[in-house]
């Protein structure tokens, strides 16, 4: 029986990490989105609610519930604050990860996880692609999707450098221009590794 293949996908602001991951998934992939997690953990979860009170206060909340939003203020922004919430976050998430891939019956698994390095889950996985655009596309991006230059650029300042990603890459897949050439490396690596999974 093969085993299954476990490809962590990962990229700054912008980049393009959650495209590269839905191309993967409509090729037949199983996608886990970390992100997705958190906001179900931050919306359902009553201890990680309780730890997020007491570390930001009642000001990140509206009725009983986290507003995602004011949360995003606190740390988006700050190192500091972002590393506290991360301290919080990232036990459960990443628990929650290990069992869909546990369960999960697709050969290929797509972990879509900004912080994957970051949080040591990259050791868990089999391959990690980074997902590289530059830095002027990744602020106009940014920018189109609601943030001010000032924002996008400190969220950016606030994360681990491009630079210190590709060196924990084993696939680099370039996102700066159109995206037909982006799905041309997606195409080339899912090929790949429909020959290199593992026995």
């Amino acid at each position: 029986m093969k085993k299954k293949l476990l490809v962590g996908i990962t990229g700054g602001l912008a980049s393009g990490k959650t495209l590269v991951s839905g191309l993967f998934e409509a090729k037949g992939a199983f996608r886990i989105d970390a992100d997705k997690i958190a906001h179900e953990l931050l919306a359902k979860d009553k201890k990680i609610n309780k730890k997020i009170m007491d570390i930001f206060g009642e000001g990140v909340f509206d009725n009983a519930q986290i507003n995602r939003k004011k949360l995003a203020k606190e740390v988006f922004f700050n190192a500091e604050n972002l590393e506290r919430l991360c301290g919080v976050l990232h036990p459960p998430i990443i628990g929650h990860i290990k069992k869909m891939v546990k369960t999960s019956k697709k050969k290929v698994i797509i972990i879509d996880a900004p912080l994957l390095i970051e949080t040591g889950l990259d050791k868990f996985v089999d391959i990690v692609v980074v997902v590289a655009a530059k830095r002027e596309k990744q602020i106009d991006r940014a920018i189109k999707r609601g943030m001010t230059w000032t924002q996008a650029e400190k969220v950016i300042r606030t994360q681990m450098p491009l630079c210190e990603k590709v060196k924990c890459a084993h696939y680099i897949i370039e996102n700066n221009g159109r995206v037909e050439n982006l799905k041309k490396g997606v195409d080339a690596l899912w090929r790949k590794w429909q020959g290199t999974k593992k026995n």
